[in-house]
């Protein structure tokens, strides 16, 4: 098989993977942090605009208190490639913040940049539920 056929092929794989996957996905400058590429399902639990997204990095949509568990996070990935899952917050445009489980990579562009791609799961709805639960089981005792 022809490589370009291959790598074109590959490529869309990637692309309707990243476009279509029930969890969040964004892909960060390593170095940075400066968001470069966004999912719908991103996009739609955090409230922004693409457009707006592609202009913060990911310290702007992350609480301080957590600016250093991205750096244990970086120095994570440095060591072994990948990192998580971690479980922190994020921050909506509407200025509230919630939980999400952030798994992700270290990846090679093809220019050689380095990125990450970084898996974002809102937990809002599992955290909610467990509240709920530990509540009742309160209530029973």
């Amino acid at each position: 098989m022809d490589k370009n056929i291959s790598l074109e092929r590959s490529n869309k794989k990637f692309e309707m993977l990243f476009k279509y996957s029930p969890v969040g996905m964004v892909m960060i400058a390593y170095k940075t942090g400066q968001i470069l590429e966004l999912n719908p399902t991103f996009i739609k639990s955090i409230g922004y605009s693409k457009k707006e997204l592609l202009k913060l990095s990911i310290f702007d949509i992350t609480p301080e208190k957590y600016h250093g568990t991205i750096m244990a996070e970086l120095d994570e990935i440095e060591k072994h490639g990948e990192l998580g899952p971690h479980y922190k917050e994020y921050i909506r445009k509407d200025g509230t913040t919630f939980p999400v489980k952030v798994s992700g990579f270290k990846m090679i562009d093809i220019d050689g940049t380095e990125l990450i791609l970084g898996i974002v799961e809102d937990i809002s709805e599992r955290v909610e539920f467990e509240k709920k639960l530990q509540e009742a089981a309160k209530t029973d005792y």
